[in-house]
């Protein structure tokens, strides 16, 4: 269990996954919308297509998909989290605003008020959100790829397959609730 002190730190950081998570959920709907919309401009004859290199697509597709949930996997397993945990701390790298450049003074006094576990729990959570940025983006790539497809076919019901699956891999890729990571982590270290 984790001190109030940790939950009250992480709470500040916890709406940033989420925030991003919602964002590139919804815009890969909106992309079915460019789809049709675009269909919809397009009325009349369409032109011949070649259907030579459409596999191509779908072995994108499935190699960034696996890609993705092989990622994802990792980045949360107990060995990534031990290496992450075993990094040496650095409270002024980890309370700097990389927009600014300057340091939060409220957030590095928190930092150090923290026992030395509680600390290295909270640079881990942080350190997650990589994880989940690569991810989000390898599964907006899925939608684009299906975007592309169906462009360039002249058939906008092909995006929604690819749709389909970015949007199942964004629901596996849901942002832990960071008190929750920090917990497994502080678990990790104490029973090392």
């Amino acid at each position: 269990m984790i001190s109030d002190n940790l939950n009250e730190t992480l709470n500040k950081v916890a709406s940033t996954p989420k925030i991003l998570w919602i964002t590139l959920t919804c815009s890969q709907l909106m992309y079915i919308a460019v789809a049709y919309i675009r269909d919809m401009k397009l009325q009349g004859e369409k032109p011949e297509v070649n259907h030579e290199f459409d596999f191509i697509f779908y072995a994108i597709t499935f190699i960034v998909a696996t890609a993705s949930i092989l990622y994802w996997k990792y980045a949360f397993s107990d060995n990534h989290l031990m290496k992450l945990l075993n990094k040496k701390l650095n409270f002024q790298k980890t309370a700097t605003n990389t927009k600014t450049g300057k340091i939060g003074k409220d957030l590095l006094k928190k930092l150090k008020s923290l026992n030395y576990n509680e600390q290295k729990a909270y640079v881990a959570v942080v350190s997650l959100l990589k994880p989940l940025i690569v991810c989000l983006a390898l599964n907006q790539t899925i939608v684009i790829l299906g975007l592309i497809l169906s462009d360039r076919l002249f058939s906008p019901s092909l995006i929604l397959p690819f749709v389909t699956i970015a949007l199942t891999l964004n629901f596996l890729v849901f942002p832990q609730p960071p008190d929750k990571v920090a917990d497994k982590a502080i678990q990790l270290l104490t029973s090392k």
